[in-house]
């Protein structure tokens, strides 16, 4: 059918083409005939079929380009399209129809960019589905992995979920994260005490006061921790992040003692949201704080252990909250 419209087109250009000639023929013919009627001498008639020949001549011209403006016109339009359709497609993944009824070769390469833009349209589709679910699974075997861990620490039983749901809300109210970021900040804040694994059960469940010994046991963890996860291509930031979440903003931290704006901004984040769950859990060697004395707790610690504009944002998110829940 399309070939058949490709034809249709090219006899309708030979059919103008025909008219125009023939048309060019009868005016010079008939025009000149009227003229040399007019006159007797053989030098004047040459001369009045000069002159109608370059009448007829310019005629034919002017005809001509009006035709060729239209054609062209009808061949272009859709060529334009295509060209712009085509240029989106490859730098926005536009993938919205061209609407030409154009045969031919035209209307082939109309059709063909048009199932380029449909196959593209599907394929981002498929693509976008199977990154979403393999996020899912990522995030699922993460969180599986945790639960595992914490399974070692009663005390400690979805203490990893709410220290990444405090590092969310406060990265969030930042304002500035992409969302690359705060996935990988997500990442980092489930996964932060992963490197408990390689801490012995009696240290983490001894109820009195740990020995230094004992207590440089436990500094290994955001050590080990990053190490486990580094291997993994796609958490290597944040294996990062895992490594420096119990620095100290006055440099007293660990495992290697950064100070300031040298500690990266998402272990500054995960470290107060760490602490304040930790504050206001039960552990084996102390009773939990209250919610109000654990905030005063990193209000007292501001500027010390925590960054200063960090532990303000927390306590106002913190109070902003208990003020909607409190009606």
């Amino acid at each position: 059918m399309k070939r058949y419209k490709g034809i249709h087109l090219q006899i309708k250009i030979g059919a103008v083409v025909f008219v125009l000639i023939t048309f060019a023929s009868l005016l010079f013919y008939y025009k000149t005939k009227a003229d040399i009627s007019k006159v007797e001498d053989i030098n004047e008639v040459i001369d009045v079929i000069d002159r109608d020949f370059l009448i007829t001549y310019f005629i034919s011209i002017a005809i001509s380009f009006g035709i060729s403006f239209i054609v062209t016109r009808t061949l272009t339009k859709p060529l334009h399209k295509i060209t712009e359709l085509t240029q989106r497609i490859v730098s926005e993944g536009v993938t919205k129809r061209i609407e030409v009824d154009v045969g031919g070769e035209i209307g082939e390469l109309v059709e063909a960019v048009n199932k380029m833009g449909e196959t593209l349209r599907k394929s981002k589709e498929k693509a976008l589905s199977t990154a979403q679910d393999l996020d899912e699974l990522f995030i699922s075997i993460i969180k599986s992995l945790v639960i595992a861990i914490e399974a070692k620490d009663p005390y400690t039983s979805g203490h990893s979920e709410r220290v990444t749901k405090y590092s969310l809300e406060l990265a969030k109210r930042l304002g500035d994260f992409p969302i690359e970021s705060l996935k990988m900040l997500e990442y980092a804040a489930i996964l932060h005490d992963i490197g408990k694994i390689g801490t012995s059960e009696l240290i983490l469940h001894k109820q009195g006061k740990l020995t230094d010994d004992e207590f440089s046991l436990i500094k290994n963890h955001p050590l080990i921790g990053a190490q486990i996860i580094e291997p993994i291509r796609p958490l290597r930031d944040a294996a990062i992040i895992v490594r420096h979440h119990h620095e100290r903003w006055d440099g007293r931290g660990y495992p290697i003692g950064l100070k300031g704006e040298e500690i990266p901004r998402e272990s500054r984040i995960v470290a107060i949201s760490d602490a304040f769950d930790a504050m206001t859990s039960n552990r084996p060697y102390r009773k939990k704080m209250s919610e109000e004395e654990a905030i005063r707790e990193i209000m007292k610690n501001k500027g010390i252990q925590f960054d200063p504009y960090l532990a303000d944002l927390f306590v106002k998110i913190y109070r902003r909250q208990k003020t909607n829940e409190n009606g």
